[in-house]
């Protein structure tokens, strides 16, 4: 394990050894946080709950603005592809649902 920080060398003031085991005690700290983090497993659930819905309201937001004109009408355009999907979506079942039934 390296460390960052080096040690005093030989013959080192009083003052660099205690700022030198301050620096040892902020960096034990700090690694047992992130181990703590690590461990506590409700806590990255819920980060990871947050991180979710972010983007689901990222994308929904982006999914708003992409189907609707200048003056908040839907578009006319994505309305019309939309409705070709859900054309092609119905045909595939009917067809599928007919070729069960043979």
């Amino acid at each position: 394990m390296t460390s960052e920080h080096p040690e005093p060398e030989q013959g080192a003031s009083v003052d660099d050894i205690e700022a030198d085991i301050e620096r040892t005690r902020e960096d034990l700290g700090d690694t047992v946080d992130a181990l703590t983090d690590r461990l506590n497993v409700k806590a990255q659930a819920k980060r990871k709950a947050e991180e979710a819905k972010a983007k689901a309201t990222s994308f929904a937001e982006h999914a708003k603005d992409a189907g609707t004109t200048d003056d908040g009408r839907p578009d006319p355009k994505v309305l019309a592809g939309a409705g070709a999907v859900v054309a092609l979506v119905a045909v595939v079942v009917v067809v599928l649902i007919r070729r069960r039934s043979r």
